[in-house]
């Protein structure tokens, strides 16, 4: 499950990231 815990953590870390473009 380690896989989908990355995904998620990407997928934050992207989101926050296009939060300040």
């Amino acid at each position: 499950m380690q896989g989908v815990l990355f995904i998620v953590a990407s997928l934050i870390a992207f989101a926050t990231s296009q939060d300040c473009p």
